[in-house]
């Protein structure tokens, strides 16, 4: 239940408004500590294909201003559409080498076919995502976060010994212990703009202590433009779906697949840091990153430059500065926009000194590790599940440190020996042979409403019979169905006028408990975990409104109470097209 969930305490909420100086300041750090790496990886990407200064300028636009565009749709919300959230968008990384072929054997038309194909897989996953609800769960979630923390690993110990040949051996060592001292300490021990200002204080101390030593790398600002729009480097808008195109798809599609897993994640991530109280997730809210997500890749197809995904920086900007305010996220992305157009504002963050910037990345993603652990240990996953993450997690470690070499060709080696992709692909199927195997399910499908409870209560008789179950067993069955059934037509028989709501109910046996999934159109109440979480804790607004109205009270919590009795645990996940409410009832104690 929601009640289990831990809150970071957010001074603004995400849907708040900071003072517009703060949300200005927070935004712009925001995106200057983004914009090196949205620029380095088209940097990497075009000069590994040898293309033109050109097209390595149109790269670095488009990709600011995709990135951008995408960061500030993630912020937006028309009623229940969108995210509303601070969520960044960067390049996909685990990309480059498949455009790397795209653009050697098609071209920039290639390249561009496959992202919008890639762009529109996503939206169409991305709206029936409620289909892959038994593989996207919580404890699913946190374990991609976690591989996604073990994946940064080289590269951020691989950057702490990145000098220049010829630098004084003391360089790199003074240039981590400044930074990572100033960063840490500020974070944990300061508050106020201390706190929120301490990653570009420590980066730009850092960065000074790298020019004491000459390491600091002043050659790409001075080479670059004030101010300009390279599109002389655009190929123009064509898609060609040639050979090429149809060998390199499923390869892209894969990615997309991948980047619908990490932007999932990272959904569920910023959604526990975005609110004082703790709320259950909203999986509308992750359908609307995963879809912009897709939009913004139709952007970058468009552009013909590299796929998208997500970026961890919105959650971990949220914990570190206590603001998950989307007003910052719409003042990021105006500013990745801006910089777009003035490459000297970006070109100066590429001369940072390896060493530095790996120690911001060791102090940008070493919380999500802890996020993650917070999101299994939410999810409660059962042994079956705990050894999927268990087992994924260790094939993970095991490719990315090299103890097992994939004969599976230089590319795809380049992909899967990455703990993330390795390890996330090793889980998908873990998680499809644990949870859809073995275990069968009866199903009931029937209208949603009070005439339909004998027929629910009969088919739940014949499961616990089927389970030889004792009769008690049966009773609590029932009557955690009948409370469930009762609450999901609170929000009215008749959705958006298509006649009578369906409900369709799975009942499986999970050893001597039973877990009963309930899914009907999607309706326009509350959630379920929400409202028991208030009923057991309520804050001051509730138990004042509840004190005022008890008879009413009373009422309209009669059902949650009698609910949160029969049931072990609730679950509610609100998609756009349907609501899942899963129960667990457990065996009650003997007498």
């Amino acid at each position: 239940m929601a009640t289990t969930n831990t809150s970071t305490m957010p001074e603004y909420e995400a849907e708040e408004s900071p003072a517009p100086l703060t949300t200005l300041a927070l935004g712009a750090q925001s995106a200057a500590l983004v914009v090196a790496p949205i620029a380095l990886f088209p940097i990497v990407l075009f000069q590994a294909v040898e293309g033109s200064e050109s097209e390595l300028a149109w790269a670095v636009f488009a990709m600011l201003a995709v990135n951008g565009v995408t960061t500030v749709l993630q912020a937006l919300r028309f009623g229940t559409l969108g995210a509303g959230l601070l969520v960044i968008n960067y390049p996909s990384p685990t990309a480059i080498p498949f455009c790397i072929i795209a653009l050697e054997e098609g071209g920039a038309g290639t390249l561009a076919a496959l992202i919008v194909a890639s762009g529109i897989f996503q939206i169409a996953v991305s709206m029936k995502l409620s289909l892959l609800r038994r593989l996207f769960t919580p404890a699913f979630s946190g374990a991609i976060l976690i591989l996604l923390v073990i994946t940064f690993v080289p590269v951020v110990f691989g950057g702490l010994n990145d000098v220049p040949d010829g630098a004084p051996a003391a360089a790199g060592p003074v240039c981590i212990l400044v930074t990572f001292v100033l960063t840490l300490g500020l974070l944990m021990r300061g508050s106020g703009a201390w706190r929120v200002w301490s990653s570009l204080i420590g980066i730009a101390v850092g960065s000074l202590v790298g020019v004491a030593f000459g390491i600091f790398d002043f050659g790409p600002v001075k080479d670059a433009p004030i101010a300009g729009l390279p599109i002389d480097g655009w190929p123009g808008l064509g898609l060609e779906f040639g050979s090429a195109f149809w060998s390199l798809l499923p390869a892209f599609l894969f990615l997309a697949l991948i980047a619908l897993m990490q932007g999932t994640s990272i959904a569920m991530s910023i959604q526990r840091v975005s609110w004082r109280r703790p709320r259950a997730i909203d999986y509308r809210r992750v359908q609307g990153i995963s879809a912009f997500t897709g939009a913004g890749n139709l952007l970058a197809g468009v552009a013909a430059v590299m796929p998208i995904t997500i970026s961890p920086r919105g959650t971990v900007f949220a914990q570190q500065t206590r603001c998950a305010s989307r007003d910052v996220g719409i003042v990021t992305g105006a500013l990745l926009i801006a910089a777009a157009f003035f490459p000297q504002t970006w070109s100066l963050l590429i001369g940072i000194p390896a060493p530095v910037s790996a120690v911001f990345i060791l102090v940008m993603v070493s919380p999500l590790m802890v996020e993650g652990m917070k999101l299994i240990v939410q999810d409660a996953p059962d042994f079956r599940m705990g050894l999927a993450i268990g087992a994924a997690m260790l094939i993970g470690i095991g490719l990315q440190t090299g103890l097992w070499d994939l004969p599976i060709g230089d590319v795809w080696e380049a992909v899967f020996q990455k703990a993330f992709t390795a390890g996330g692909a090793a889980l998908i199927v873990l998680t499809f042979f644990a949870e859809l195997g073995g275990r069968r399910t009866l199903r009931l499908r029937t209208e949603l409403g009070a005439q339909s409870l004998d027929e629910t209560k009969s088919f739940l008789g014949r499961f616990s019979a089927q389970q030889g179950w004792s009769a008690q067993m049966t009773e609590r069955l029932e009557a955690a169905a009948e409370e469930t059934v009762l609450l999901l037509s609170e929000s009215g028989q008749v959705a958006n006028g298509r006649g009578a709501r369906r409900l369709l109910v799975n009942a499986r046996a999970h050893g001597s408990a039973a877990e009963l999934e309930f899914v009907s159109a999607s309706g326009d109440a509350e959630n379920l975990e929400d409202r028991l979480a208030l009923l057991t804790n309520p804050g001051p607004e509730e138990a004042e409104a509840q004190a005022g109205d008890i008879e009413g009270a009373i009422g309209r919590n009669a059902s949650l109470r009698l609910l949160g009795h029969y049931a072990a645990s609730v679950t509610h996940r609100q998609y756009y097209d349907i609501e899942i409410v899963n129960v667990r009832v457990a065996q009650p104690a003997s007498r």
